[in-house]
């Protein structure tokens, strides 16, 4: 991982529900970042404070050190213990993957965790802008891409926009498999149910101005919700003052990064989810786990998480005047809330939970891993 194991994100929580399952069953597995010492925490100090200069050389350095750094842990993991199949969560991951294991041979299997195109993210967060930077990652991600052992897709909507850019991903023996997460026991609610909750980064592409607008439309209409937010980033100041001029100080709740966000979901009676474009995003498994209805826009991967049962409803990001119509008729019926929460939570337990979809991650890395790893993934190990 070039990330954090430990960190916040969806690939975060990708790799911490393979990691239980695999450990469950008594494989070893071990989660690698890049190597750690003086040089490597001077060269980030750099790279973060280049970046903050806004150069798009800035980007270009801290993804160069983040990948050599990545390479060199390989290197050292695969001296003492070389491994059987390498699962990397992007390109660069990849790339550091596919250098150190050379000797090896170990094939090396990326996840396509992100959305659309990394050189697209970065251009989204504004870190980088259209032109030469941009087309230089993305030929850096096909050419990693053509060169690897396998791809696991969490989408088939990425599927799709990756074989469109990089045509040559297509004969790469591949799968779609969604995320997936452990059930859990739920203690009963210790509170009344609040209205609504979305959770996610507070970045550009995840659209929360359409909520607020939607909760000033719907108190236009005699309907005053309550909205919680998970999450931080950039465009919380924004948001902040939005509510402020829409005049919904006391309806929105601004809470930041939590590590409690299964619980706070369970407080809630319906999830929401207005990013424009995702691939597959764990905040809307984790919803229909707790068993809350959704309101979603059908954009990227989306519409393969909530199926075409009851669990959801569909609104329209260009129309939040329909956007907050759709929702107080779903508020407005205790009845129709009830069954769409049961279809919630059934739709998490046929298509989204460990024990069901992670047995075809691991015969997918049999199959990519060749004799050795089949035979250690299905011996009988505990």
């Amino acid at each position: 991982m070039i990330s954090k194991p430990t960190g916040q994100g969806g690939i975060a929580t990708h790799v911490s529900a393979l990691v239980d399952v695999l450990a469950s069953r008594g494989l070893s597995i071990e989660v690698v970042e890049p190597a750690s010492g003086p040089l490597t925490h001077l060269l980030l100090t750099l790279s973060r404070g280049l970046r903050r200069t806004g150069l798009e050389m800035a980007v270009r350095f801290d993804r160069r050190v983040r990948r050599s750094f990545l390479e060199i842990a390989l290197r050292r993991r695969s001296r003492r213990h070389p491994p059987a199949l390498v699962y990397a969560q992007d390109p660069l991951a990849a790339h550091a993957a596919m250098r150190a294991t050379r000797a090896s041979g170990a094939p090396v299997v990326m996840v396509v965790h992100y959305n659309e195109s990394q050189a697209e993210e970065l251009v989204q967060r504004g870190l980088i802008n259209r032109g030469r930077t941009e087309q230089l990652i993305r030929r850096f991600e096909a050419s990693v891409i053509r060169r690897l052992s396998g791809i696991v897709y969490v989408s088939d909507f990425m599927r799709r926009r990756i074989e469109q850019d990089v045509p040559a991903a297509a004969p790469i023996p591949s799968v779609v498999i969604p995320n997936f997460l452990p059930d859990v026991d739920f203690e009963p609610v210790p509170t009344a149910p609040q209205d609504l909750i979305s959770v996610g980064s507070l970045v550009p592409r995840k659209n929360h101005a359409y909520l607020l607008r939607v909760l000033s439309i719907a108190n236009r209409a005699g309907r005053r919700y309550h909205l919680t937010l998970v999450g931080d980033g950039p465009d919380r100041e924004a948001l902040r003052h939005l509510a402020v001029d829409l005049g919904l100080v006391d309806q929105v709740s601004f809470m930041g990064y939590r590590s409690d966000v299964e619980q706070l979901l369970r407080r809630h009676r319906v999830y929401l989810h207005s990013a424009e474009m995702e691939n597959a995003p764990f905040a809307l498994i984790e919803a229909l786990r707790c068993g809350l209805p959704v309101v979603y826009a059908p954009v990227g991967g989306l519409p393969e998480i909530v199926g075409s049962t009851g669990a959801g409803r569909i609104w329209d990001l260009a129309d939040p005047d329909r956007g907050a119509a759709v929702l107080t008729d779903l508020l407005d019926d205790e009845p129709a809330l009830i069954v769409a929460g049961r279809e919630a939570r059934a739709r998490f337990d046929q298509k989204f939970r460990a024990d069901v979809v992670c047995q075809r991650l691991l015969d997918f890395f049999a199959t990519a891993g060749g004799p050795n790893l089949r035979n250690d993934l299905w011996s009988d190990k505990p």
